[in-house]
C-alpha cells in the first residue's frame, strides 16, 4: 500500500505511454485484514477512512480516483483551509469544480 498517492506520484513514460507510480516514502506491507490507524497522506487526496483512523489498502483506490478526476480538471476543492477540506471529506459533501 502506497498510503500517500497524489498526482505528483504518477508519471507517464512518453515513449510507451506506460503509467508508473513513484515516491514510495511511506508504503506499508500488511496482512489483508489489517486495519491501519495512522493518519497519513496529502490533504487533497486523502480518503475519509484515513481521517477516521481505520483503513485498509482500499484508501489507495480512493486516491487513484481523485487523481483520475484531477487529470482533466486540475481542481478539486475551492477551500484552502485544510480543516474545512477534512470536514467536507468526512461529511461526504465534496463538491467537485471544473473550469467552464
Amino acid at each position: 500500500m502506497h498510503r500517500d498517492l497524489k498526482s505528483e506520484d504518477v508519471i507517464i513514460e512518453p515513449s510507451t505511454l506506460q503509467i508508473k507510480v513513484i515516491d514510495f516514502g511511506s508504503p506499508s506491507y500488511f496482512p489483508n485484514s489489517y486495519k491501519f490507524k495512522t493518519c497519513l497522506g496529502t490533504s487533497f487526496y486523502i480518503a475519509p477512512e484515513v481521517l477516521e483512523r481505520k483503513y485498509t489498502q482500499n484508501v489507495d483506490i480512493c486516491s487513484i480516483g481523485l487523481i483520475r478526476y484531477l487529470m482533466p480538471t486540475r481542481s478539486l476543492f475551492q477551500e484552502e483551509d485544510f480543516q474545512i477540506i477534512y470536514q467536507q471529506i468526512l461529511d461526504e459533501s465534496l463538491c467537485f469544480y471544473h473550469d467552464q
